[in-house]
C-alpha cells in the first residue's frame, strides 16, 4: 500500500488500462505509460478511458504514451446514458463503477462483456447485484 501516486507501464497489458485509470483516479493517483498502442483497440481506449470516467464525475488528462489520474476523486451518477463505443473493457469497467453510486445508472451495450468473459453477470448476480439493470442495448 502506498499513499503516494504511482506510475504504471502498460507496455504489455492494455487490456489494464481502463479497470486501472478508475482504480488510480479512486486511489491515490498516477500515471499509466506504454500505452499508445490502446489508440487502435476496439475504440481509442485512451480517449474513450477518459470520457468513460468523465462520466462518473472522475477526471484525468491523455498523454501520447497513456494517461495522468489525479487521486482522491469520487465518484458522481451519470446524467445520462453511459457510452461504451462497442469495447468490452470500457463495459465492464463502467458495470463496476455503477455498483459505487447511487442511482439509476444505465451502460451502453447488453452484451458486451461476453467477448471477455461470458459469465460474469451471471457470477455478479449470484453476489446479489443485479447488472442486468444497468445494461442497455440502444439499437
Amino acid at each position: 500500500e502506498t499513499s503516494e501516486a504511482v506510475l504504471l507501464n502498460l507496455r504489455d497489458a492494455n487490456d489494464l488500462i481502463t479497470p486501472l485509470s478508475a482504480m488510480l483516479a479512486l486511489g491515490h493517483g498516477g500515471t499509466i505509460s506504454g500505452a499508445a498502442h490502446a489508440a487502435h483497440k476496439e475504440s481509442n481506449r485512451l480517449e474513450k478511458t477518459l470520457d468513460l470516467l468523465q462520466a462518473y464525475g472522475l477526471h484525468g488528462s491523455v498523454t501520447t504514451e497513456g494517461l495522468v489520474l489525479e487521486g482522491g476523486q469520487r465518484l458522481s451518477l451519470p446524467s445520462s446514458v453511459v457510452r461504451t463505443w462497442d469495447d468490452h473493457r470500457l463495459q465492464m469497467t463502467a458495470i463496476v463503477l455503477a455498483m459505487g453510486v447511487e442511482g439509476e445508472v444505465l451502460i451502453e451495450g447488453d452484451r458486451l462483456h461476453c467477448v471477455a468473459d461470458p459469465a460474469a453477470a451471471s457470477r455478479w448476480a449470484e453476489l446479489g447485484v443485479d447488472v442486468g439493470a444497468h445494461l442497455h442495448q440502444p439499437w
